[in-house]
């Protein structure tokens, strides 16, 4: 099949320019290492919850709480972690091209600039 160069140049210049990265593989990890997080520490929570029901002391008895509270934002925190580190290396995997040209273009420059 004959390509034309019009054609070798367009399919060139598509191959050259950043791609759209979809957000979507980020967010389905993230959101499921925030699942885990939390179900581990709701799990952590109960058990201690269970185990100090009967104390009389209403600090030890509602501990539970900050167990809870401290498992629900290390999950937040560690989701948008992984959520960033996901979309990063969707984006320098599929935009290798790119990053590439944008080095030698910039060599490029330099060289005629002086």
């Amino acid at each position: 099949m004959a390509t034309t160069p019009t054609e070798l140049i367009v399919s060139e210049l598509r191959r050259s320019l950043p791609h759209f990265v979809p957000v979507g593989p980020s967010l389905r990890a993230a959101a499921a290492s925030a699942g885990l997080l939390l179900v581990a520490g709701a799990v952590v929570a109960w058990v201690e919850m269970v185990r100090l029901r009967a104390s009389t002391n209403p600090l030890k008895r509602f501990r539970f709480v900050g167990i809870a509270v401290a498992a629900a934002l290390c999950s937040a925190v560690a989701a948008s972690a992984v959520r960033d580190y996901v979309y990063r290396l969707d984006s320098i995997r599929l935009n290798q091209q790119h990053y590439a040209n944008t080095v030698w273009i910039r060599e490029y420059r330099r060289a005629l600039v002086g």
